[in-house]
């Protein structure tokens, strides 16, 4: 049969699905034994403690926290509170910390940019990167769902991890940060997010120099070049919807600029708070909205070729987009199709076909053609519809094999200009 998985479970259940018949309509650990709470980990430079979740289980995403220049573990925390989303979504969550300079404070030598005022050889990509690896060996992580978020100098600090390690990193998130001036080109898929006021004194939206030290770009420029060394189009989606992230600018004060069509390796997007500077006040909407965006950017585990690249926007303003997320070898049985940027409308159809077209279809056009499959409807929560994909099912034994291509994408209702259809865009996946 076939289960939808509901919004509260996406951090720690996975629901199986089986292909229904045509219709009119924190990496994985060794540990096997449940943690007691709360554990310590020490690669070197001390403890560092992991929070785990109510909801551990062998397959638990896992997220760091990276403070600012001259910020600690608990400054960074009690101003970003994530611990108890982080808790509520079921991640493992930790807030490292960086090492002291010759002024007392705690830095992150993530690049010339920031902020690393003393020319120190400190490794913290390589000690990170020892943390997650000790993390992963004493737990449960899933390998495709491991996330940096970090505040200013550790916002730089994540696009280093970011570029030093895009074979364990699935996404960062880069508050009031810059990537490098030169933008690295990472042989593996990583999901970055920017979030910059436009008044930021401190990290300037439109580019500077911290301190003195060498140049870092603008937000707009910084995510473009992101975007480019990920094979995305530089013809960015504006959706209509608006964000209200800091508490002391009146109403929605986020605009939404995001790079996702025709991308190859990595997502990149940007939200601007209009008048916010470098540490503003933040809502608690700000924090859901981290975890809604790492929620659907999972590091891509199959081997995806996007098309239907023309497809109609919805309701939100946005194109709505189907993943591949798990695997492509068949054997491996985790195989999960994921459809987001859709309107909060019924449900989400997922279809399957052994070709690739292009015909309206509604207030979109239908990509899939030829033999095509009707799989299973998914309800649609805060954008999302998600199904996992059983292999081993009766509806779907012989249908998919390895060495084939198919074709998927997801249909949903609309309210443009009344209620009507669209569909996401559509991908390709030869299976192994």
């Amino acid at each position: 049969m076939v289960q939808p998985r509901g919004a509260k479970m996406r951090s720690s259940n996975r629901v199986k699905l089986a292909l229904a018949a045509f219709f009119a309509i924190s990496c994985s650990g060794s540990s096997s034994a449940q943690p007691q709470g709360d554990i310590q980990i020490d690669v070197g430079r001390g403890l560092v403690t992991v929070h785990v979740p109510p909801t551990y289980n062998s397959s638990t995403p896992l997220l760091l926290l990276l403070h600012g220049y001259s910020w600690n573990a608990g400054i960074v925390e009690s101003y970003m509170q994530l611990e108890a989303l982080a808790d509520q979504e079921g991640y493992l969550y930790c807030v490292p910390e960086g090492t002291v300079d010759t002024l007392g404070n705690r830095f992150w030598n993530a690049s010339d940019a920031c902020c690393n005022l003393d020319g120190s050889t400190v490794d913290d990509s390589g000690y990170l990167r020892d943390l997650i690896e000790e993390i992963q060996a004493q737990l449960g992580v899933d390998p495709l769902r491991i996330f940096i978020v970090g505040q200013s100098n550790g916002g730089f600090m994540a696009y280093r991890m970011a570029c030093d390690h895009s074979d364990l990193i699935a996404g960062v998130v880069s508050f009031g940060g810059a990537p490098p001036l030169v933008p690295c080109v990472t042989p593996r898929p990583v999901n970055v997010l920017e979030i910059h006021g436009d008044a930021d004194p401190v990290i300037s939206y439109t580019g500077g120099s911290f301190m003195g030290l060498p140049n870092y770009p603008g937000a707009i420029d910084g995510v473009e070049g992101w975007a480019i060394n990920s094979g995305c189009s530089l013809v960015p989606e504006f959706p209509t919807e608006m964000y209200d992230l800091v508490s002391n600018i009146p109403g929605p004060d986020t605009d939404i600029r995001r790079y996702n069509m025709t991308c190859t390796v990595g997502l990149a997007e940007l939200w601007t708070i209009q008048g916010a500077g470098h540490i503003p006040p933040l809502t608690q909407e700000f924090r859901e909205r981290i975890f809604d965006w790492l929620r659907v950017h999972p590091k891509r585990g199959v081997n995806v070729v996007r098309l239907c690249q023309a497809a109609a926007p919805n309701s939100t303003g946005s194109v709505g987009r189907i993943e591949a997320s798990g695997s492509d070898l068949v054997a491996n049985g985790d195989f999960m199709l994921v459809a987001h940027a859709l309107p909060d409308v019924g449900f989400a159809l997922f279809i399957m076909g052994t070709g690739a077209g292009q015909h309206p279809l509604g207030n979109g056009f239908l990509c899939v053609t030829s033999t095509i499959t009707r799989m299973a409807l998914a309800p649609i929560v805060l954008g999302r519809s998600e199904l996992l994909v059983d292999f081993g099912a009766p509806q779907i034994a012989g249908l998919i094999d390895p060495s084939e291509t198919w074709y998927f994408q997801a249909w949903h209702r609309d309210n443009v200009p009344v209620l009507s259809s669209n569909l996401t865009d559509a991908i390709e996946i030869t299976f192994h």
